[in-house]
């Protein structure tokens, strides 16, 4: 699972938004203390990806890494995983950290899609994110 996140996390860091937009459902709903998007097509997807990438391009990080906090068992083909985040950069030094509830569905065996993404915390501000979906 973590190389799946990995995954999904580069594409969007190299803004390879097709490769991106190919990990996500539609509807693609997100959920955070900005409120709450149903992104209804790819590129939707897309574009929204593209602004939260720019906010992010603010900050010098070199890499990510990802701690998975809780994976709930897979029922009916679908599971919830939370990760945690830290962007550093190249001194190793923590930029950024946010706290992500995926849930997901798998499509075939080992071939996930995410249906919606909950931040219980973000790596940017309320008001940023608030600029992103609307």
């Amino acid at each position: 699972m973590k190389r799946f996140l990995t995954e999904v996390r580069d594409a969007l860091f190299k803004a390879d938004y097709d490769a991106l937009a190919q990990y996500c459902a539609v509807p693609l709903v997100v959920y955070s203390a900005a409120g709450v998007v149903a992104i209804k097509d790819r590129e939707e997807i897309k574009l929204l990806a593209d602004k939260y990438h720019q906010l992010l391009s603010a900050f010098p990080i070199t890499h990510g890494e990802c701690r998975i906090v809780q994976r709930d068992p897979t029922v009916n083909q679908r599971l919830r995983v939370t990760a945690r985040w830290d962007e550093v950069g190249a001194d190793n030094t923590p930029l950024t950290s946010s706290l992500v509830r995926y849930f997901l569905y798998e499509k075939a065996p080992n071939t996930w899609l995410i249906e919606m993404l909950e931040y219980l915390e973000m790596a940017v501000s309320v008001e940023d994110a608030e600029r992103i979906i609307h």
